[in-house]
């Protein structure tokens, strides 16, 4: 597991989500916008604390998943545009894969 590649890429998310919710009609600001951010905090806090023990490892996972969810409701609602949502597509897709195979290395039996 590459975890400093990890938080690199999350701080780069969180980094660019921050610019779009800053940018966020004062309610969506106030109520998705900072689910968006605390869900990518989150992220962060539960990856760093399962460099340490791997339990809290699905928590960043669970959080993750809830921040792409958010998104995905904030470009429904247009509050995000499609091409910026596409623009991070890949940077959100390359988190999802390091978590995940860092979950699946976590559950792997040793030999």
């Amino acid at each position: 597991m590459n975890a400093p590649k990890l938080f690199i890429d999350l701080e780069k998310i969180y980094k660019e989500c921050y610019g779009q919710v800053r940018n966020f009609p004062k309610l969506d600001k106030h109520l998705l916008g900072k689910e968006i951010l605390r869900h990518i905090n989150e992220t962060h806090k539960y990856a760093l604390l399962a460099v340490f023990n791997y339990s809290y490892l699905p928590h960043a996972s669970a959080n993750f998943d809830l921040a792409k969810k958010s998104l995905r409701i904030a470009l429904g609602r247009k509050l995000i545009s499609e091409g910026w949502y596409a623009s991070q597509l890949s940077l959100i897709m390359e988190i999802g894969k390091e978590i995940g195979g860092w979950l699946k290395k976590t559950k792997t039996p040793k030999i």
